[in-house]
């Protein structure tokens, strides 16, 4: 019997709540890896490509961050997107342990201990 892993599933379900203009992080595959393009931004729209639903995502000029859209997307806390984007080339540089999604549900203390002190 073969192991069902979460890449081989690229496309994820569209959460409920997602609507233009709301504060979303997208990856370019269901899985998240850092390596891969991922983006916090703007949701502005979907397609289907005959095989699943892609998400178009903004930036605050409204510059489409993917043409070709991304596969997961989920809305963000302006606290959280902050965060994220204040950490983007630590989540880059932990890519090995830790995928995107891990940052978007780690408990808020986890991100606390990432926080440079001033």
């Amino acid at each position: 019997m073969a192991l069902n892993y979460i890449r081989d599933e690229w496309y994820a379900p569209t959460p409920a709540g997602i609507k233009k203009g709301s504060y979303v992080l997208a990856t370019k595959y269901r899985d998240g890896d850092p390596g891969d393009h991922f983006c916090v931004g703007f949701y502005d729209s979907s397609f289907n490509d005959g095989i699943g639903i892609r998400h178009m995502v903004v930036d605050n000029q409204g510059k489409q961050f993917r043409g070709n859209g991304f596969r997961r997307v989920a809305r963000l806390s302006d606290r959280r997107g902050r965060w994220i984007v204040d950490h983007l080339t630590f989540i880059e540089s932990a890519r090995e342990r830790f995928s995107v999604w891990h940052w978007y549900h780690a408990p808020w203390r986890e991100l606390q201990s990432f926080n440079k002190s001033p």
